[in-house]
């Protein structure tokens, strides 16, 4: 019996179909996508060093990924028993500093009860009196939430084991999903599926990995600042700013305005500068460690592999921030690159 092929349109028909109906599935699942994304990136970023573990060693690659997971876990336990006492202790001097906030707040408008600006009145101390009740209101709030606090430091355990089981599924797997893929499609695409997957590995290594190296000199680099100008909690907004400091663009203005703030509210613990001054200084700070980033940093660390006007990337950070929240701006950059690779890709393909 003669076996019925599909036509052309068919085909196209069923890929549409198929297309739309991955879309739907992967939009009804969204609220459980994070972990196994996060996993993903873990997995990407850790693929070269188990590379290099099995070609170096002989041994093979689950065994490989096992002790590199063994000695991450170790390293991340050592990390946690050094740092996260000294951030708790720092976090409380936080949350005890909103007091001292609202006394400076008020004593900076004793001697001011009412500004005039453009002919309308500003009565301070009632000002700095709402100011205060709101302050003290936030840190109520903060001691009422302890509990889902504690919620939350569970849930984001279980995220993180999550994370490490698909990040090492991922990284066992790896070569014989890249080969399954490959194998899947037509011969006359296969060629294509290695250039792009060549192209795309290259934008996203450079940009990811770029990111994490600035995210810890940046963080280093404030936190050692912030500290020898006597910045309270410099340590806890050093941890900040390399966090901030992967998202595009504002990451290291917000990283910025905490310590702004303390500096105006607390000055400094050593230096005998006025409040305004000593902000002023911190600002002066946090300026130069961004001219060190943009000017020296990224085109070492990061080059031009991700070669995206600012605008283009601020755009992308908002539209990922509606989508999908943190996780929409952190990925918003690399989803851009890997767009803009497979626009180039089907451009050409149309024109031939």
């Amino acid at each position: 019996m003669a076996k019925n092929r599909l036509s052309p349109t068919a085909k196209r028909t069923i890929i549409i179909g198929a297309c739309i109906g991955a879309a739907l599935l992967v939009y009804n699942v969204r609220s459980i996508l994070p972990p196994f994304i996060l996993g993903a990136v873990v997995a990407y970023v850790l693929n070269p060093l188990v590379d290099m573990m099995v070609y170096m060693t002989g041994r093979s690659r689950t065994s490989m990924v096992a002790l590199l997971y063994v000695v991450l876990i170790i390293g991340i336990l050592v990390a946690i028993i050094l740092i996260i006492p000294t951030l708790i202790t720092q976090i409380a001097a936080i949350n005890i500093d909103l007091a001292a906030v609202t006394d400076s707040i008020q004593q900076l408008v004793t001697r001011y009860e009412h500004i005039e600006i453009a002919g309308f009145s500003i009565d301070l101390l009632a000002l700095a009196g709402e100011i205060g009740g709101t302050i003290q209101s936030v840190a109520s709030f903060l001691v009422a939430r302890t509990g889902g606090l504690v919620f939350g430091v569970v849930s984001g355990l279980v995220w993180i084991v999550l994370i490490l089981l698909v990040s090492f599924y991922l990284l066992k797997d790896s070569p014989r999903i890249h080969r399954t893929i490959h194998d899947t499609l037509p011969p006359a695409y296969q060629g294509d599926f290695v250039r792009l997957a060549d192209e795309i590995n290259e934008v996203l290594s450079n940009y990811l990995r770029g990111q994490l190296a600035l995210a810890v000199v940046v963080g280093i680099m404030t936190g050692v600042a912030l500290a020898i100008i006597g910045v309270r909690n410099a340590l806890l907004l050093g941890v900040l700013a390399g966090m901030l400091e992967i998202v595009p663009s504002v990451g290291p203005i917000i990283a910025s305005l905490p310590a702004i703030a303390i500096a105006f509210f607390q000055g400094s613990t050593h230096m005998a500068l006025p409040n305004h001054l000593f902000a002023l200084l911190v600002i002066g700070v946090y300026t130069i460690i961004q001219q060190i980033e943009n000017n020296f940093l990224v085109p070492r660390i990061i080059g031009s592999s991700v070669n995206l006007h600012p605008i283009i990337v601020i755009f992308g950070a908002l539209a990922g921030a509606s989508l999908a929240g943190i996780l929409g701006v952190l990925l918003a950059v690399p989803v851009i690159a890997i767009g803009r690779i497979l626009g180039v890709y089907l451009y050409q393909l149309v024109k031939e």
